[in-house]
């Protein structure tokens, strides 16, 4: 059986609808109690290895976001002194990596921030950038531990 896509969600609901299938032929006499539990372990055995199949993808996209916004912050960080220290095709790369739709307008070019800058830049502009407070409210307060 060949999974084309990696859909592993779409194998776990198919092996779900087997799983009921080999059941109502057990109700009906077409399969024996043997011949039953031999279908159900082989249909487990197969739910492991997609569920398996699925935590690995999904850690996958985990460690991928998590390296993708390291290398951003690290960017949006490091801005100023990266700027300075390349040569002009690496500032033309920089520039390209965080601006979109550049437009030049007499001396000057107009341009949009790509979307992670832009929300870094919006967040660098206000003071109070985390208006929600701190989740942990027990943390600022002290308290004896028991």
């Amino acid at each position: 059986m060949r999974w084309i896509a990696y859909d592993y969600t779409g194998a776990l609901i198919q092996l779900e609808k087997r799983e009921d299938q080999i059941y109502f032929d057990l109700k009906a006499g077409v399969l024996d109690d043997f011949g039953y539990r031999r279908q159900l372990e082989k249909i487990r055995e197969e739910r492991r290895h997609f569920t398996d199949l699925l935590e690995d993808s999904n850690l996958k996209i985990s460690d991928a976001w998590m390296v993708t916004a390291k290398r951003i912050l690290e960017l949006a960080t490091n801005a100023k002194t990266l700027w300075k220290q390349g040569t002009p095709q690496e500032q033309l790369d920089y520039l390209n990596k965080i601006c979109s739709n550049s437009v030049l307008d007499g001396p000057s070019i107009r341009y949009d921030l790509r979307k992670p800058f832009a929300t870094i830049a919006k967040m660098a502009r206000k003071e109070e950038w985390r208006p929600q407070g701190d989740s942990n409210s027990c943390i600022l307060r002290e308290r004896e531990v028991s």
